[in-house]
């Protein structure tokens, strides 16, 4: 079955192939006993096409944006995946410019089925039905009160968030370049009150397993950041006030460092116009939480994605197939060029502050937008007033 992959990959898919060889792509070969032909479409190549992040030589990026960490000999998933996989490499080796992995396992979740848990909706006025995504916390907000008259086990768990709270509060010093320290009180205790709340809610799971995970991420999320948020984002204002105001001098000395158009992306892409996604990087600010802050960044990212493909597909009349470090130009572009305040704090938070990291491809552009801001501090602060951390970012699996 690895020749009916490679071969079917290069006569159906004849422009990923293509695409994998120009840029060096690594491909995984998926064990034959798991695939059948018929499983061979675009969305299966792209969850096998990766490229190796430049900001992170582990971190494996493929087509569908989803991302691999990789400790040899094997690979295991890190974001955007519904579930833990690990993917052993029984051999590699090289055709044209392209690196081929064979490993023991699929890089594919859709046709992953979890055991339905028995609904069960005698403690709770809720069904499935009420657990659909939200575009806002006051949203989450609404359904906690509810959901907080409604369950003995969900006031148990708004007690343990107060206590918690007030210990991140008062027990734990909050002080610079400690911040990866408190991040981790931070995501192990936020962890914790969300292992309680699914319990709590496990009635009500139905049949999607993947959005009650994203539900009660983001419920948790709003409950834990409606009071607390606000304390982590001032202080990181506070210790990164000197530091901002210097990078903002130094990429105001000299912008034209910085345009996407002198970074070796497509010509075809010169023509992008990204002045609406400049202006609604100020709306980061606005946000409270990480998941409304995301969405700024979900948003801004998929506009600019359109405008990219429009542009491509104009110029050079082919499919639009960007590569990973394409976006992480488009983003330096408009990070250098925006009035958006707080850069740093607002990375610092993105990057230590998410403690439900199974976000989907939201989870991906924060880590775009963490390394991108992370570089540009890097390249312009090479006085000593730069004290840079290096991204790490703190993402707990949520799932089962």
């Amino acid at each position: 079955m690895e020749d009916i992959f490679i071969n079917n990959l290069k006569k159906k898919f004849k422009e990923l192939y293509e695409l994998a060889n120009e840029n060096g792509f690594v491909i995984l070969i998926p064990n034959r006993k798991l695939i059948n032909e018929n499983m061979l479409n675009q969305n299966f190549y792209n969850n096998h096409i990766y490229s190796i992040s430049k900001y992170d030589e582990q971190m494996y990026i493929n087509l569908n944006g989803k991302v691999l960490k990789f400790f040899h000999p094997k690979f295991s998933s890190f974001i955007g995946w519904k579930k833990e996989m690990t993917f052993n490499i029984k051999e590699n080796f090289r055709t044209d410019n392209i690196i081929f992995y064979v490993i023991d396992n699929v890089c594919d979740d859709g046709g992953y089925n979890i055991q339905n848990t028995k609904e069960n909706s005698t403690n709770s006025g809720f069904n499935s039905n009420s657990l659909i995504p939200k575009e806002s916390m006051s949203e989450y907000l609404k359904l906690s009160k509810n959901l907080e008259m409604s369950t003995e086990e969900y006031k148990r768990c708004t007690k343990e968030l107060n206590n918690f709270i007030d210990k991140m509060k008062n027990s734990i010093i909050f002080m610079k370049n400690f911040e990866n320290e408190y991040s981790k009180y931070f995501v192990q205790g936020s962890n914790d009150i969300l292992k309680s709340i699914r319990k709590s809610l496990t009635g009500m799971k139905g049949n999607d397993e993947n959005n009650f995970i994203t539900v009660c991420n983001q419920l948790c999320e709003s409950l834990i950041f409606k009071d607390f948020y606000s304390f982590i984002m001032n202080n990181l204002i506070n210790f990164y006030s000197e530091e901002e105001k210097e990078l903002k001098k130094k990429i105001k000395e000299n912008p034209s460092k910085y345009d996407w158009i002198n970074f070796n992306i497509d010509e075809a892409f010169k023509s992008c116009d990204f002045s609406k996604e400049i202006e609604d990087l100020k709306l980061i600010k606005e946000k409270n939480t990480v998941f409304e802050k995301a969405n700024v960044i979900f948003l801004i990212n998929d506009n600019m994605s359109k405008e990219a493909k429009l542009k491509y597909e104009e110029k050079t009349k082919k499919n639009y197939n960007p590569q990973a470090d394409t976006f992480l130009s488009f983003w330096t572009y408009i990070l250098t060029h925006s009035s958006m305040e707080n850069i740093i704090a607002e990375s610092k938070f993105l990057n230590l502050f998410n403690f439900c990291g199974n976000m989907d491809e939201k989870s991906y552009l924060i880590t775009t937008f963490v390394s991108v801001v992370d570089g540009i501090v890097k390249d312009v602060g090479k006085s000593e007033k730069f004290i840079t951390q290096k991204v790490v970012p703190c993402y707990i699996n949520c799932g089962n």
